[in-house]
């Protein structure tokens, strides 16, 4: 068989298209037979005579010439010279063309050992013998091959690579040279990712179809990104994008941690919302969810809410006139806004003495009643008239009374219940009075034993409430909100 370059390894037998024989085994067209085995009388025909013996050291006669038996013997000599000549002739021929066999022969066994060198120097040695050129130019394919395979086990998948793809698919050649290209674009995208360039790394490890690890390190790009977006739109007070962008960075390091940030900054958001719609009971339920117990500034938050909320409640107390209750609420809140100010403007102007308030329902002023404090010493008397129908009470009249200043009153007949406040303080108007700088009581008769007191038509009555001699009128302490 003839052996050509192509890309299947060659076959090894001799390539003999004839068989090849010892050329001493050939048949002539004659038959020659060795000079040396032929019968001697053969060649020594033409001499009838022995030779004379030599008797030294007399000259043997010269013998006369006979011309004709000396160039027959010349001619037989010439001959058997010829024939010898033939002979060692074709007997170097073939001892050549079985050299040359057994080296064919002997590169093929390297050839089939992968001992393309060593195979590459027998060919290429044999010239132009049968298919010698063609396997010498196939074993030095296999020589590059080989230096390829070496380079790519170095990990120089350039130059393998490149040594591969000129060899036009020797072998698996196109097959290692993409694996080069596998492994240089995993190369160059695992040291993109290392210098934490993930968008960039992540084409070339794609394009590494799987090698190695590049499924894990494109997925952890990915996730890096992700992290990285999060990042940077935490980094904007977007956090509800961040969150978003965060939930393809799951278990990368340091998502967790900023995850809870964004809710936490989202919270705190949240509250600081509340705080400005005054919402602040919503805003302290925020403030006590898991995310609002995080926020860093959570115990001024609640401080500011509970505040807020205080001063509202005073706000409140003062528009019903509660003058004393957003006093003390405004006091409590101490500099907190503008408490300060607001506590001093809950303290009411002192009245002048006399009535403050009457009843228009009771205009009837068939009774008077005049009302003497009997102090001289800076205090304030506040005094109310309660009637008594059936088990109603109802107010008539409020009376303010300076200290050292006596009021009258005018009422209609019936029966009345009279409580008095005493105070040195400030006054938080008609409702609440003295707030807690007061004694008030609720006055009793001694002579009925009784707090009501009956005052008929058409009489004047006195009212000492102190200092009093043989007074018949006693006290019994009421508190401020029943007053």
């Amino acid at each position: 068989m003839s052996m050509y370059p192509n890309n299947n390894p060659p076959s090894y037998e001799p390539p003999m298209q004839q068989p090849v024989q010892d050329p001493m085994q050939q048949p002539l067209q004659q038959p020659v037979q060795d000079p040396m085995q032929q019968p001697m009388q053969q060649f020594m025909q033409p001499v009838q005579q022995p030779m004379p013996p030599m008797t030294p050291p007399v000259d043997p006669p010269v013998p006369p010439v006979k011309k004709k038996k000396t160039g027959l013997i010349i001619g037989i000599i010439v001959g058997v010279l010829v024939l010898l000549g033939a002979a060692a002739f074709l007997l170097i021929t073939f001892m050549n063309k079985q050299n040359t066999v057994r080296r064919y022969n002997e590169g093929a066994a390297y050839l089939e050992a992968g001992d393309y060198k060593k195979a590459y120097e027998v060919f290429s040695s044999l010239g132009d013998y049968e298919d010698a050129p063609q396997i010498a130019a196939y074993a030095e394919k296999g020589i590059r091959y080989t230096a390829a395979k070496k380079d790519m086990s170095r990990e120089n998948y350039a130059e393998a690579k490149e040594t591969f793809e000129a060899l036009n698919g020797f072998k698996d050649s196109a097959e290692l040279a993409k694996e080069c290209g596998r492994a240089i674009a995993y190369e160059d995208g695992l040291a993109l990712y290392q210098s934490g360039q993930y968008q960039e790394a992540i084409p070339l490890l794609e394009q590494s179809e799987s090698y190695e690890n590049a499924d894990e390190l494109i997925k952890n790009a990915q996730t890096a990104i992700a992290f990285e977006k999060g990042k940077a739109l935490f980094d904007s007070g977007d956090y509800e994008g961040a969150l978003e962008a965060l939930k393809d960075a799951k278990d990368y390091e340091g998502t967790a941690e900023l995850e809870e940030q964004c809710h936490v900054l989202l919270m705190q958001d949240e509250i600081m919302g509340a705080i400005e719609a005054e919402e602040y009971e919503t805003a302290l339920d925020l403030l006590d969810s898991e995310y609002g117990q995080k926020i860093e500034n959570r115990d001024d938050l609640i401080q500011e809410c509970r505040n807020s909320l205080r001063y509202m409640e005073a706000e409140a107390a003062y528009r019903e006139e509660l003058y004393y209750t957003a006093y003390t609420i405004f006091e409590e809140l101490g500099s907190f806004r503008d408490s300060q100010s607001r506590m001093t403007s809950c303290i009411q102007t002192t009245p002048s003495t006399g009535e403050i308030y009457h009843n228009p329902s009771y205009s009837s002023s068939s009774v008077s009643l005049e009302i003497d404090p009997n102090t001289n010493d800076g205090s304030y008397t506040y005094f109310k008239v309660y009637i008594v129908e059936g088990s109603s009470e109802t107010l008539v009249s409020c009376v303010f009374i300076r200290s050292g200043e006596t009021a009258t009153i005018n009422l209609p007949g019936g029966t009345f219940i009279l409580k008095t406040a005493s105070s040195y303080g400030d006054w938080y108007g008609q409702k609440q009075m003295f707030g807690d700088n007061a004694t008030y009581s609720r006055l009793t008769s001694t002579d009925a034993g009784s707090d009501k007191f009956v005052l008929e038509n058409n009489n004047d009555y006195i009212l000492t409430l102190s200092h009093a001699e043989s007074g018949n009128v006693g006290n019994e302490s009421e508190s401020m909100d029943t007053f």
